[in-house]
């Protein structure tokens, strides 16, 4: 499956090691994308992002847009910020064997020593929190233009508790 990110889309949203591979960071953008990802949207919709990158109406969901409905203004943080923090998830936790040759560190001094992993598990917990949160407002985006993206209604299956908010979005 053709990748919708890259290693440089991280850029200003996530910071991750120079260092790190670009195959390491694919091999995480690649799971997100076909685990989590898919579920948020829905495999309809993401084969018509992958197969259509380019079309206006489908960079109109991957980057950040403002928009007007209904006479109010609004946000959606997009596609592309939703899935780099929650490929950096799955980074922060699966990428400690190949970040640095001694994992993910901390530096005190001269000399490094491996984070915790109860640390990488907070990390990544709040990069999926973020994803959720942004993508409940490319969720607003692609039910208020549901004649342009039918796909989206009723093909993903999302249940999150935030901020006491339950988000439930049921598959057919």
């Amino acid at each position: 499956m053709q990748l919708i990110i890259n290693k440089n889309d991280f850029a200003g949203i996530r910071n991750i090691s120079v260092n790190a591979s670009d195959d390491i960071v694919n091999e995480h953008i690649r799971n997100a994308q076909i685990s989590k990802f898919v579920d948020y949207i829905g495999q309809e919709l993401l084969t018509r992002i992958v197969n259509n990158l380019t079309a206006p109406e489908i960079v109109n969901i991957l980057d950040e847009k403002d928009y007007t409905y209904k006479g109010k203004n609004y946000t959606s943080s997009g596609l592309k910020t939703v899935l780099v923090n929650l490929s950096y998830a799955r980074y922060v936790l699966n990428g400690s064997d190949n970040d640095t040759p001694y994992g993910f560190v901390k530096k005190d001094s001269q000399y490094s020593q491996p984070t915790e992993y109860k640390i990488l598990v907070g990390k990544s917990e709040e990069a999926e929190n973020i994803a959720f949160a942004d993508f409940r407002t490319v969720h607003d985006y692609l039910i208020r233009h549901s004649d342009i993206y039918p796909e989206y209604i009723g093909n993903c299956n999302v249940e999150r508790e935030v901020n006491e908010m339950k988000f439930i979005k049921i598959s057919r």
